[in-house]
């Protein structure tokens, strides 16, 4: 399905594109579902793959379930030359850091380059887990959403990172937000790093633009 924004004053149409994937707190694959992502993953609109990833405020059982999915979705990723669209949650008795080196861990295993684009949804690492992450995939883009921001380790993140490798986000319909909170995410970095509503907005969209290959 194509869908389509047109203003009510007759102005352009704005296309919209997707990314696809299997969020890891319902984890499933089979030989079906491979065949369900090549037929999306060959639409002109598609533009990567994800969001999928690794999740431990899940249950233990469905965690090899979570990294076998990843591990497909990198590989085609990889085939089809699409970023990936990660998902990294730790949970109870899991930090972050150790589970981007698990996230790492299977990339590398699935033989995605050092170099693929990668979009880290919703980021929540530290300002040293950022530096760990982009030394291991120095192409990706860091989400930025109110989330992020949220705690005091996150907020020094923000502080330090490559804002042309950072892209703004809501995460609609979770955290209590639509997409036009994207300008309170922009106004909140525009804080932080001591700049303008409108700069972070155009760097924002500059990311994009790069990570998917989109003109808009």
């Amino acid at each position: 399905q194509e869908f389509c924004i047109r203003s009510l004053a007759g102005g352009p149409t704005v296309r919209v594109y997707y990314t696809f994937g299997i969020h890891p707190r319902e984890p499933s694959y089979s030989n079906d579902t491979r065949m369900r992502w090549q037929t999306l993953v060959s639409d002109p609109r598609c533009v990567g793959i994800g969001e999928v990833g690794l999740d431990r405020t899940c249950p233990p059982d469905v965690w090899p379930v979570q990294s076998r999915v990843l591990g497909q979705a990198a590989s085609l990723a990889r085939e089809q030359k699409k970023p990936l669209v990660l998902h990294m949650r730790p949970g109870q008795g899991v930090l972050l850091a150790g589970l981007q080196e698990e996230v790492i861990g299977v990339l590398r295993s699935a033989g995605l380059p050092a170099r693929h684009p990668i979009h880290l949804h919703c980021y929540t690492g530290s300002k040293e887990e950022y530096h760990v992450w982009m030394k291991a995939f120095p192409c990706s883009r860091v989400g930025i959403s109110m989330k992020t921001m949220s705690t005091p380790g996150g907020r020094t993140m923000v502080r330090n990172v490559d804002l042309e490798c950072a892209m703004l986000e809501t995460d609609c319909p979770y955290l209590g937000a639509s997409p036009w909170d994207v300008h309170r995410v922009a106004v909140e970095v525009g804080k932080l790093r001591n700049l303008p509503t409108r700069v972070i907005l155009s760097l924002s969209a500059n990311a994009a633009r790069c990570l998917y290959g989109i003109v808009f």
